[in-house]
């Protein structure tokens, strides 16, 4: 999961909740409560996603320890080699094909 994605999905998330919000300040809720509330809301669902993906990469690279000779799987060299190949699987075929 990209950083950049669950902040949007957690910006994406309190807008919706703008008529909630008026109705509870129209029957006396205060601003600082609220911000609590929401804030606290948002902190379990970023905490409840990076539980799942933290389980995720454990399974993850348990699984990809039996491909690995050289290196184990939480080797930082295999994290450096990540980022370049993310990067790299984004790019447009045609435009490389293009190139060359």
């Amino acid at each position: 999961m990209q950083l950049s994605t669950g902040l949007a999905a957690v910006a994406h998330l309190v807008p919706q909740r703008t008529r909630e919000v008026g109705i509870r300040m129209a029957l006396g809720a205060d601003a600082p409560a609220l911000i609590r509330t929401m804030v606290g809301e948002a902190l379990q669902w970023i905490s409840a996603r990076l539980i799942l993906g933290a389980g995720g990469a454990l399974a993850t690279g348990r699984l990809l320890g039996s491909y690995l000779f050289v290196v184990q799987p939480r080797d930082p060299a295999v994290l450096a080699a990540l980022i370049p190949a993310r990067a790299a699987a984004r790019v447009d075929p045609s435009i490389t094909l293009r190139c060359e």
